[in-house]
């Protein structure tokens, strides 16, 4: 967990992230990390992970079994999210992209996307490309100097679902 600290520590730094409020909760085999991260221009990412305990209990690591990564923008609508929550018909593997017209919060044309089990983003990845979007429509956000800040309902509509109880699956190959 030190290399999510030192993570977030640096997205902090960087001004990509003003806050975070991200919870882990242990239980018999693994973790859970759930919450938000604020970012520039008014993004917030949503985060539910499980994540495995492999090794003794000395030099014990922890892998990702699944995850949901939900950005969207407060007060209006989620823009992207990654999961393995559930497989997609035609999709190898249930590790996928969802891209979502922010304003209006319909899905866009050919999401969701497959990622497969060899590119899915680590949460470090997720808030980087995150970051990107933010300053690919920075000049089309209606505050795009908004700080997130957490405690308030950031979304409306649906496309914020972050899956409540997810299914232990996939073999997990990267961390924050």
């Amino acid at each position: 967990m030190d290399i999510h600290e030192t993570a977030m520590a640096r997205f902090v730094r960087d001004g990509i992230v003003s806050d975070h409020a991200l919870t882990l909760d242990a239980f018999p085999g693994g973790i859970r990390m759930q919450g938000d991260i604020a970012c520039r221009g008014g993004i917030v990412i949503s985060v539910d992970k499980i994540l495995d305990t492999v090794g003794e209990d000395s030099e014990q690591m922890v892998q990702t079994a699944t995850y949901s990564y939900n950005a969207s923008i407060r007060g209006y609508n989620a823009f992207l999210r990654n999961d393995n929550a559930h497989l997609h018909p035609g999709h190898i593997d249930p590790h996928h992209r969802h891209e979502y017209d922010w304003e209006r919060g319909d899905e866009m044309p050919g999401s969701p996307l497959w990622v497969g089990a060899d590119r899915w983003p680590t949460l470090g990845q997720f808030i980087e490309e995150v970051d990107r979007w933010y300053w690919e429509h920075r000049d089309v956000l209606p505050d795009p100097d908004a700080e997130a800040r957490l405690g308030l309902s950031h979304h409306r509509g649906r496309t914020s679902s972050t899956p409540s109880r997810f299914r232990r699956q996939g073999n997990g190959s990267g961390e924050t």
